[in-house]
């Protein structure tokens, strides 16, 4: 059986499409090189926004997934201290670990 992740990426508007569907072809590879099964992509449409991440939140803690897989952790934010606050919300929230594609598990 393989282990189930969730995806999250940003997806503003203005991204080219060609770059967001290999920022989703990125995730589909490196889940299935590590053996989980990619049950669903959360995208940030709105520049500021969090509506994705709290979707997230709640599919996470409803489906009880522990691993969040992102195409890089800018996704998750512009500065180091944004993206380390929503790594630890993340885990503080849901218990989910969120990993990189490209960084090593």
């Amino acid at each position: 059986m393989t282990e189930p992740v969730h995806g999250y990426m940003r997806a503003y508007p203005g991204t080219p499409d060609d770059e967001i569907e290999a920022d989703q072809e990125r995730m589909r590879a490196c889940a299935v090189e590590r053996g989980w099964e990619l049950v669903e992509i959360h995208e940030e449409t709105t520049a500021g926004s969090l509506a994705a991440l709290d979707e997230l939140v709640v599919s996470l803690r409803r489906t009880g997934t522990r691993s969040v897989l992102v195409p890089s952790f800018q996704h998750l934010g512009t500065s180091l201290v944004l993206q380390a606050h929503i790594v630890d919300h993340l885990l503080w929230a849901t218990g989910a670990e969120v990993y990189s594609v490209g960084a090593r598990r």
